[in-house]
């Protein structure tokens, strides 16, 4: 509301989603509150209360006016600091987590000319040499829920929905339940002394799995009997 605005959800907006850490300041955190004043939700629609709304004039990221949230974003999507920041996630949750610095500014400069779009990017990236060179094949640590669920898929398992809820739980990922706003951290964070047993306990499982039914893995495999 504009006597309360809530400077928790500006923050992260700008830290975690667009322009991220160093590209705004703390006033910028309380102008952009007052601009998602009225902002809320009835169950799971989004609401908009007019009466809540702090209709007043607002200096965000350098410009002025009497900005609501959807202005607020439009401003911080014009940031080059949010092209750079957005296109290096993506760039690292899709292909390495640690590119070169050539291959951010390509990536950068890729999804500037796309005008944000991400599927558009994605397609690029996803078809580019880059994707299928050395400097990403096999240089990510998949999520629990890429390991479980990319396995029985390829194999072909079926198993319940609560094995499959147990298996991703007992590596660290809750699905539905990250540990805060950001998510998970990933990558190196997803291997401890307790995740890399679970890990390796599901892999044995489904090996024993295909060894109580030969004939069903052989199925399940695409092999077939001499």
């Amino acid at each position: 509301t504009k006597e309360h605005p809530n400077e928790n959800f500006a923050r992260e907006l700008m830290e975690l989603f667009t322009c991220g850490i160093g590209h705004y300041t703390e006033a910028d955190v309380l102008e952009a509150a007052r601009a998602f004043s009225g902002w809320n939700r009835n169950g799971a629609e989004f609401l908009f209360n007019a009466e809540a709304h702090d209709s007043g004039r607002k200096k965000f990221l350098g410009k002025t006016g009497r900005f609501d949230g959807t202005d607020i974003i439009d401003i911080l999507m014009q940031q080059p600091a949010t092209t750079r920041f957005v296109a290096t996630k993506l760039l690292r949750f899709f292909a390495s987590p640690q590119p070169s610095e050539e291959v951010l500014v390509e990536a950068v400069e890729l999804f500037g000319r796309t005008q944000l779009n991400v599927k558009w990017f994605l397609r690029e990236l996803l078809l580019s040499k880059y994707f299928f060179s050395d400097e990403c094949y096999r240089k990510r640590i998949s999520s629990p829920a890429e390991f479980v669920i990319g396995t029985v898929r390829s194999l072909g398992i079926r198993l319940s929905a609560p094995d499959l809820i147990g298996q991703m739980n007992a590596m660290g990922q809750e699905l539905l339940g990250p540990p805060n706003v950001k998510g998970w951290d990933g990558e190196q964070k997803w291997i401890n002394s307790t995740t890399w047993p679970a890990r390796v306990g599901f892999a044995e499982f489904l090996t024993q799995l295909a060894s109580d039914n030969p004939v069903a893995a052989l199925r399940r495999g695409g092999g077939s009997h001499d």
